[in-house]
């Protein structure tokens, strides 16, 4: 396996935690047993090899409520996130700039400017057009790409629906 330099930025919700696989929604949140939902299928296997790749250079950056927070910190417990990936919990984060995850990457030791952006969201991916060159926009929201699209941004961000996309992609890239 090549080493990479730079390092890997990854949301939480919908990318390494399947929410569309379940029928959780704002209303059910503080009362389904979020333990039960999956992990994104290979997400644990696919961290695990760019934690690898890039040397513990990756972060999991998250936007939360204090109760979400809560029940995140649980799961990665509940499913052996550290054990699978490799990953230290130190490097699990929430946002404390919002979506905007660009500000608040910057402010965690250890972690350089991302090389490589894993998000969900088109909105959080604008923040870092023109400074990353490897953003994945995975399982996008119809909804969500139509109101943040507004300056043709989705053009600069490459849509994948499984993580062997990405891995596939950075492999040849």
């Amino acid at each position: 396996m090549t080493k990479e330099t730079g390092s890997v930025l990854v949301d939480f919700g919908n990318v390494i935690i399947a929410h569309w696989l379940t029928d959780i929604t704002p209303e059910n949140f503080n009362t389904i047993e979020y333990n039960l939902i999956p992990e994104v299928p290979d997400a644990f296997k696919s961290l695990k090899r760019l934690n690898e790749q890039y040397e513990g250079r990756l972060l999991v950056i998250y936007n939360a409520t204090n109760v979400a927070e809560e029940k995140i910190r649980k799961w990665l417990l509940y499913h052996e996130f550290v054990t699978c990936t490799g990953i230290p919990l130190n490097k699990v984060v929430r946002s404390k700039t919002g979506r905007n995850k660009a500000g608040h990457i910057q402010s965690v030791q250890g972690v350089d400017y991302p090389s490589v952006v894993i998000d969900d969201r088109l909105e959080v991916l604008n923040h870092f057009i023109g400074k990353v060159s490897r953003l994945f926009l995975f399982r996008p929201q119809a909804e969500e790409v139509k109101l943040f699209n507004c300056a043709g941004t989705l053009s600069c961000v490459r849509v994948v629906w499984t993580w062997s996309e990405i891995i596939e992609s950075l492999h040849t890239s």
